[in-house]
């Protein structure tokens, strides 16, 4: 943390605004349908890596579908409702960064967890929005 509270650390930043904008997205659609809705975003400073986790109110993935979760055009959601590239992107993004990005299967509910290295190597480093 700098002076001022805020977490530094390099990245691109039009990508990993469009990488939370995904997964929030996701996240609003797997609980639109259910009685409770909520979407939770909590950052932590994890010593070399910046982890975001998104969770919902949602009871979690089946395995099954996990293992095909991250593939580009993979989808769950009816047919011409989205193109299934949403977490194909988010994946491209966090290994660019030199990141890794996961579902918490230990959470109750739905969490993707997003780590990036705090020190870029190189061409990942921070650009004007």
């Amino acid at each position: 943390l700098d002076q001022t509270g805020n977490m530094n650390f390099d990245c691109k930043v039009v990508p990993i605004t469009q990488l939370l904008i995904n997964l929030l997205n996701n996240a609003h659609d797997a609980i639109e349908a259910l009685p409770e809705k909520w979407i939770k975003v909590h950052v932590v400073d994890d010593k070399e890596f910046i982890r975001f986790e998104v969770s919902d109110s949602g009871p979690g993935i089946p395995l099954e579908v996990q293992d095909r979760l991250f593939e580009p055009f993979f989808t769950t959601k009816p047919v011409g409702e989205c193109t299934g590239l949403g977490l194909s992107i988010v994946t491209n993004i966090v290994y660019s960064h030199g990141g890794e990005v996961f579902i918490d299967n230990m959470k109750p509910n739905t969490c993707f967890v997003v780590r990036i290295p705090k020190t870029q190597n190189g061409d990942a480093k921070k650009t004007a929005a």
